[in-house]
Formats: structure tokens, sequence, C-alpha cells
């Protein structure tokens, strides 16, 4: 292992960022925002990337893709009594963020969503 490897599985903080990208990890990454978490997942199990950016992003998006299936699921119960219709412009919000962050990632760019990202960092990468 070389030692920018060791570095980022010491846990420093923000070490993913400088570990050297493969060819396919902007792409990947990109792609796990973009079009849900059964990519994600993709990303996460069948791709069994060692790049910990690539690691980092795809356990985010999955986070954020289920996080936002959990408030639109709750929005679309409570329309029934039209208190979900409150709820609707933050799920559509959330949809645009991921999309915004996908194409941020593929274009070679790096976002950490605020707690998700320092929660993944801590214990996932």
């Amino acid at each position: 292992m070389t030692d920018e490897y060791v570095r980022v599985y010491n846990g420093q903080h923000g070490s993913y960022n400088r570990y050297p990208l493969g060819e396919n990890d902007k792409i990947l990454g990109g792609l796990a925002y973009i079009f849900g978490w059964i990519v994600s997942l993709i990303v996460l199990l069948a791709v069994k990337p060692l790049s910990p950016h690539l690691r980092f992003h795809a356990i985010q998006a999955l986070g954020m893709h289920i996080a936002l299936m959990i408030l639109g699921s709750i929005a679309g119960f409570l329309s029934m009594f039209m208190v979900g219709l409150c709820l609707l412009p933050f799920v559509i919000g959330g949809w645009i963020y991921l999309l915004v962050i996908g194409i941020l990632i593929l274009t070679g760019g790096d976002h950490r969503i605020p707690w998700l990202g320092d929660y993944v960092e801590e214990n996932y990468v």
C-alpha cells in the first residue's frame, strides 16, 4: 500500500480527496447521484471500489437518495390531509440538489453534503 492509501485509512479528515483518482471514478461517482439508489448500490457493491473517493460519493449518494425517498413517502401520505403539499418543494429541491451534485462530480469537482458527508467520512471511508 502507498502512503496516501495508509493516510486515508488512518482517518485523516478530507483525506479521500488526496487519493489519486482512477479513470472512471468521476463518471461512476456522478452517475451514483444522478440515477438513484440502485446505481449507488451497484457502484458500492458490484464495482467494489478501491478508491476512497468513489466509495465516499457512492455512500453519500445512497444516503441522500434514501432520505429523499422517505421524505417523499411521508409527503405522499400526508398529502391526503393537504399537509404533505408543504413538504413537496423540499422533495423536489432535494432531487434537483442531487442532480446538481452529480453534474459537479462528473465535471471533476467535489461536494460534501452537510452533516451526511462528515458522518460518511468518519464511519465508512
